[in-house]
């Protein structure tokens, strides 16, 4: 949100990140804004570990949508950072 021209309120639109967050050794846990040197764990690609998941996405205008998606799948990770404040997982490439 910021001021325009004008003098009145402009709102910018919601940005919605496209892929995970670069690696770098200081980063700020994405739940409690740590900034620190968190710890780091391989991510998991087992399929044994993965599950499929399904839900119904209902939109304000009525409209009706299934989806699909695995749950415990970190393939698109190189690492996964630990949080050393409140335990929260995150992946970056």
């Amino acid at each position: 949100m910021g001021i325009g021209p004008d003098g009145r309120y402009q709102f910018e639109p919601m940005r919605v990140p496209t892929a995970p967050p670069r690696f770098t050794a200081w980063a700020a846990c994405p739940r409690c804004d740590n900034y620190t040197v968190h710890r780091m764990r391989p991510p998991r690609s087992d399929p044994a570990l993965m599950e499929l998941y399904e839900y119904t996405l209902v939109s304000f205008i009525g409209e009706v949508q299934k989806r699909s998606g695995v749950i415990g799948d970190e393939s698109g990770f190189e690492v996964v950072r630990i949080c050393s404040e409140c335990r929260h997982e995150w992946g970056m490439r």
